[in-house]
């Protein structure tokens, strides 16, 4: 049995890291540039600390992936459906909370 130290999971990491470059390719300075685009002025401060901007992102980040698969990865639009739902519980509880 091969001990998994530090260095094994790294390797593991490093395998993941492969397998995901073969299906997303190298996306991950995209969605600053789709951001910069959608908030021209900038990113308000105020919306960085909240939960639907992370949600938001994370949203971006599917699209990009979708978009680069041409449109067929069918699990981005499940994710983006999941984080948009998720954004939607956050706002009405904010809501019900004021």
């Amino acid at each position: 049995m091969r001990i998994r130290d530090a260095g094994v999971i790294l390797e593991e990491m490093a395998d993941t890291y492969r397998e995901r470059s073969l299906t997303y390719g190298a996306q991950f300075h995209i969605p600053p540039q789709v951001i910069k685009a959608m908030f021209p002025n900038g990113v308000p401060s105020s919306l960085v600390t909240k939960t639907q901007w992370h949600l938001f992102e994370m949203v971006v980040t599917r699209l990009v992936r979708f978009a680069h698969s041409n449109l067929q990865h069918v699990d981005s639009i499940h994710d983006i459906g999941v984080y948009s739902a998720i954004i939607e519980e956050v706002l009405v509880n904010e809501e019900q909370e004021q």
